[in-house]
């Protein structure tokens, strides 16, 4: 039973970590449309540092936080079956 419990610790922590990155991407890609979207539209100028920054930040703690990781994970799944 060591066997199968080491197996399923591995694909337990290699499935956590592929998540991890992928919230981290999702939030880096909302970065730069946000990014991009600033430069076009520079109606508020006092908004753009938390335009950019917040997305940032978010990245950075679901690289981090396995358990922001998931809930960001099936936000993003409800979001895509919503649309």
């Amino acid at each position: 039973m060591g066997l199968l419990e080491d197996i399923g610790y591995s694909i337990v922590d290699s499935l956590t970590l592929t998540l991890r990155r992928f919230a981290a991407f999702i939030f880096i890609i909302f970065a730069l449309g946000v990014a991009y979207g600033a430069h076009l539209s520079v109606n508020n100028p006092t908004m753009l540092l938390w335009a950019i920054a917040v997305p940032l930040v978010l990245a950075a703690v679901a690289y981090v936080s396995t358990w922001f990781s998931v809930v960001v994970f099936v936000v993003f799944a409800i979001a895509m079956l919503l649309l």
